[in-house]
């Protein structure tokens, strides 16, 4: 049935360095909404899974400063709605986490394998995940107000084997960062904002992030089932599922991901990322930069732990609109660009 569930020492050397891109081109950018916006609409597919021990999930999350009454309606067009919940009244921070697997059919593998349709209905925003019980996914997480901002929320979710990860990415001087646990029950995913417990706080530049600048700060950070809130006195961005590893193995392998850019849209000028990977295998990152304006100047620069400064890696000028261009195993990495862009 439908419930609601499944929560630092000296860091190793990482392996994945920091990217920026910037952007520039001729005219103006053209306003755009984030990949995954808080909002009080969502029509979501579920897919299944191909294995039975990684199965397939989706997590409500209210993340407005107000309790949230949400509706998760499992449509019935594949011949079944057990997975429908009406009325669920979340607090700021909590989630509803839907297994397809579970209910009176099993949508997942060994069931019917066709996985769940949602329609998620909500009087204040919250966001929507769907994701599985797996070490190899990662994405942007949406504040409130936009994929970029100063309060996250992000249930993390089951995994097959290592511990997830976040990463947080600023965009001015001396913004402080603090990360916190706020869950009170990891079987039903509820929190409380106002018993958070503090894991970790920093300070982060323009342009650094927490798990290379400041040494794998978020690796490894989070536990499965558990609720975190991530706070910053000025806007940033922030990813999370498997980033890197400090063991190494099993960790940051096939997911990709919108990136958002410096004005919170996935339309912009400057970039700040990192491209996860499995250990010791470069040859998995790429970077796919596309964009929409003729004429545009690509620039990519990156930056490694034991280096303060930004070094360059490759100029490129784009001069017909939707042209992109694909970077592979590049060593270190950030973006800038003349002209807004978009980017997975």
């Amino acid at each position: 049935m439908n419930h609601r569930q499944t929560r630092n020492a000296l860091r190793a050397r990482l392996a994945v360095p920091l990217l920026s891109l910037l952007a520039v081109a001729a005219g103006a950018p053209t306003p755009a909404f984030a990949s995954g916006d808080a909002a009080t609409k969502f029509n979501v597919f579920v897919p299944a899974d191909a294995m039975s021990s990684r199965r397939s999930y989706l997590v409500v999350t209210n993340v407005s400063p107000e309790p949230a009454v949400v509706d998760i309606i499992d449509d019935n067009a594949d011949g079944d709605s057990d997975d429908s919940v009406l009325g669920v009244s979340l607090a700021t921070g909590e989630s509803y986490v839907v297994r397809v697997a579970d209910g009176a059919v099993n949508d997942d593998y060994g069931g019917k394998n066709d996985g769940d349709y949602f329609k998620i209905r909500a009087n204040h925003p919250v966001i929507a995940m769907m994701g599985n019980a797996s070490s190899w996914e990662h994405d942007w997480v949406p504040s409130e107000g936009g994929a970029r901002g100063t309060s996250f929320f992000t249930f993390s979710l089951p995994t097959s084997g290592s511990k997830s990860d976040l990463n947080v990415f600023s965009y001015a001087d001396g913004t402080k960062v603090s990360v916190s646990d706020v869950s009170t029950n990891v079987v039903t995913a509820t929190a409380n904002i106002d018993a958070a417990v503090p894991l970790f706080t920093t300070t982060l530049n323009a342009g650094e992030d927490l798990n290379v600048r400041k040494h794998g700060l978020g690796i490894d950070a989070l536990t499965a089932g558990h609720t975190y809130w991530v706070r910053a006195d000025k806007p940033v961005t922030m990813i999370s599922g498997h980033l890197n590893s400090l063991s190494g193995g099993n960790q940051a392998r096939d997911g990709g991901a919108f990136v958002p850019s410096a004005n919170g849209s996935t339309n912009g000028s400057l970039f700040y990322l990192t491209i996860p990977h499995e250990t010791g295998m470069p040859s998995e990152k790429e970077l796919r930069v596309v964009c929409p304006t003729a004429g545009s100047t690509l620039r990519l620069f990156g930056a490694n732990e034991d280096s303060p400064d930004w070094g360059d890696i490759s100029v490129n000028l784009l001069e017909n609109a939707g042209q992109y261009r694909e970077c592979r195993s590049v060593s270190r990495f950030r973006r800038r660009h003349k002209s807004p862009l978009s980017e997975l």
